[in-house]
């Protein structure tokens, strides 16, 4: 037992000092440290808990709780989101039945604070408020925390603008993933908004709307949503009678007329 906990010790050493490099050798070291986990019987830390824990038991549960959270960080740099979301299902085990007995992790907040953006990302709304209830005080007033907490109050608002500026603001690296995907969402919901709220727009002025000035990027966006252009202008057919407004929210079309009298009135300065 001692030798396999060695075993699992070394090979989390050397995952981690893998991370930053050959992403496929960090996936064969994790496949020979889930063997060693399963072995010490730790991928859940309930059969140690259900025992006496001394210093060596804790010690095991360290270093599960670690490999998990490497684990999922690993997931993220190879954009595997299944299992990314499978690792974190199996830390979030420790850090909430095992925190009486061993101290909390330097990377709970944010490995929590990258599920919620993830579900954020992915509209899961339900469940990004089933997660924030568990997440103590202390935690939700966390930068890592606060961050998806923000973009959620943003996208719900329909202040698309912010949500769009703190893609530059992410808490760590590891949420740039998941802010790209977010980032994606958004500007499928404000083209939406856009073709609800407007018969016709510039082809400048929904780049500037959907902050992208990649054309490459924009002309792929454009493609998928079947818009077509005319001397520059997209125009968007709708049946007769139709209520523009009632398909979009308030705050949403407040803030694409206020965007669009700005674009206007820089074009006019310039």
């Amino acid at each position: 037992m001692a030798q396999s906990t060695s075993a699992a010790v070394a090979l989390l050493g050397e995952l981690k000092k893998e991370l930053d490099g050959d992403l496929d050798k960090c996936a064969q070291t994790l496949s020979k440290l889930k063997i060693a986990l399963i072995e010490l019987d730790l991928l859940s830390p309930h059969s140690i808990l259900s025992g006496k824990v001394g210093d060596a038991e804790r010690k095991k549960l360290l270093i599960a709780r670690e490999a998990l959270e490497v684990a999922a960080l690993l997931s993220v740099k190879r954009k595997d989101l299944p299992a990314f979301e499978r690792h974190v299902a199996q830390v979030k085990v420790y850090y909430q039945d095992a925190s009486g007995v061993i101290q909390q992790s330097e990377r709970e907040y944010m490995i929590v604070g990258l599920h919620l953006l993830f579900l954020l990302a992915h509209n899961r709304i339900a469940e990004f408020h089933t997660e924030l209830e568990l997440v103590s005080p202390e935690g939700l007033a966390h930068y890592y925390i606060q961050h998806p907490i923000k973009l959620e109050q943003h996208i719900m608002e329909g202040s698309y603008s912010k949500v769009m500026k703190a893609k530059a603001d992410v808490p760590a690296e590891c949420y740039s993933l998941f802010m790209q995907l977010l980032m994606g969402a958004v500007r499928e919901q404000i083209a939406s908004c856009i073709e609800e709220a407007f018969p016709s727009v510039k082809r400048s002025d929904a780049k500037k709307l959907l902050d992208l000035q990649d054309d490459a990027e924009f002309d792929a966006l454009v493609e998928e949503r079947g818009w077509s252009a005319s001397d520059g202008v997209f125009s968007f057919a709708r049946d007769e009678g139709t209520n523009v407004a009632a398909g979009i929210p308030p705050m949403a079309a407040n803030v694409i007329q206020r965007t669009m009298h700005y674009a206007t009135e820089l074009e006019r300065i310039v």
